[in-house]
């Protein structure tokens, strides 16, 4: 993972894309701090202080609330695979209310219905139906006229 990290930073890089540069060095960090790696940890902030490179706030914002989204739903879906028990469900949850609460600090309506319908779904799963009925009236009203990504509009189908 952290060679393909690596390659994206050089493309980026090439292509003078410096947000995209700063979060492929602050995954990197990420990564390495994830995995106990201090070295790495320290070798890569040392690269992002040298190159003067930090994402702009809310680009971090957007792909936090994004990655929050995708490990959510993917933490459902296996949950829903494997039909482990409930409990199993609050990590998605603390995930997906992670993940509503940046997208409606930078007022992402896509990332906002993403977690909303993963709020939703785990409602469901817990076997709590009024609450899932009342959160999905919420992502109505908060993103019901907002142009959405795909991604969103198929999660809400």
């Amino acid at each position: 993972m952290e060679n393909e990290l690596q390659q994206l930073i050089d493309q980026a890089n090439a292509l003078n894309l410096k947000d995209e540069a700063a979060i492929g060095l602050e995954a990197l960090i990420t990564l390495n701090y994830d995995h106990g790696n201090f070295h790495g940890v320290h070798q890569h902030s040392l690269r992002a202080v040298e190159t003067g490179r930090s994402a702009n706030p809310t680009t971090t914002a957007r792909m936090l609330a994004y990655i929050l989204t995708c490990a959510a739903q993917i933490d459902l879906k296996s949950h829903f695979d494997k039909q482990v028990e409930n409990n199993g469900i609050q990590l998605e949850i603390v995930r997906a209310e992670e993940a509503l609460h940046i997208a409606q600090i930078i007022n992402y309506p896509s990332d906002i219905a993403l977690a909303w319908v993963i709020l939703v779904r785990a409602a469901i799963a817990l076997g709590d139906f009024p609450k899932a009925v009342e959160q999905f009236q919420t992502l109505q009203r908060q993103v019901g006229n907002c142009p959405l990504n795909a991604r969103a509009r198929n999660a809400i189908n």
